[in-house]
C-alpha cells in the first residue's frame, strides 16, 4: 500500500517538473481555458491503485479535442500515450455543483460522467477523504489518420476501478 502511494506522489511530482520545465508556448492548447498563464496543476492528496485496464470512460473529451491532440503528439510514436490524471472535485461548476473535473498536466481534458461523478464522490467520503483531488492512469485514444485524411477524434480512459 505505502509502496504505490509512494511511486504515485513521485510520479505526480515527476510530470509536475516535467510540465514546468520545458513548456513550449507555441505548442500551447487553444482551448476554453486561459492558456495565456501557466496552468494550475492541481495536486494530488490520493492515488488510485493501478489496475492497468484504463477501461473508465471520460466525457465530454470534445471539448478539448486540442489539449488531447498536444498532449498526445508530446508521445513518442511509440508511446501508448498513458499518463497521469487529476481527478479533481469542482463545486463551483456553473452547470453542476456535484462535476468532477479530468486534467492532465493541469489542462482540462473532461469530466467523469454525472452519474459517475456522484458515485466518485461517494467513494472519496467512503475513504474520508473529504473532496481532494485524487490521481489515477489515463490513456488517450485515437488521433489516427482516417482513411478519408481526416484525424479520428482523441478520447480518454481512466485506469479507476468502475463503480457498483
Amino acid at each position: 500500500m505505502w509502496t504505490v502511494l509512494l511511486i504515485t506522489l513521485l510520479i505526480i511530482v515527476w510530470f509536475t517538473i516535467k510540465s514546468t520545465v520545458n513548456h513550449d508556448k507555441s505548442r500551447a492548447p487553444k482551448n476554453s481555458e486561459n492558456t495565456s498563464a501557466a496552468p494550475r496543476i492541481p495536486v494530488a492528496a490520493f492515488g488510485w491503485p493501478a489496475l492497468g485496464e484504463y477501461d473508465f470512460d471520460v466525457v465530454g473529451e470534445s471539448n478539448y479535442q486540442n489539449v488531447l491532440s498536444a498532449l498526445s503528439d508530446t508521445a513518442s510514436p511509440n508511446d501508448e500515450k498513458t499518463g497521469l490524471a487529476i481527478l479533481v472535485p469542482e463545486d463551483t461548476n456553473p452547470f453542476d455543483n456535484k462535476a468532477v473535473k479530468v486534467t492532465v498536466q493541469g489542462l482540462t481534458i473532461g469530466y467523469l460522467s454525472k452519474e459517475d461523478a456522484r458515485s466518485y464522490r461517494r467513494r472519496l467520503a467512503t475513504k474520508k477523504l473529504g473532496m481532494v483531488p485524487a490521481s489515477c492512469g489515463v490513456l488517450i485514444t485515437g488521433g489516427h489518420m482516417l482513411k478519408d485524411g481526416t484525424r479520428a477524434h482523441f478520447g480518454a480512459q481512466l485506469d479507476i476501478k468502475p463503480f457498483d
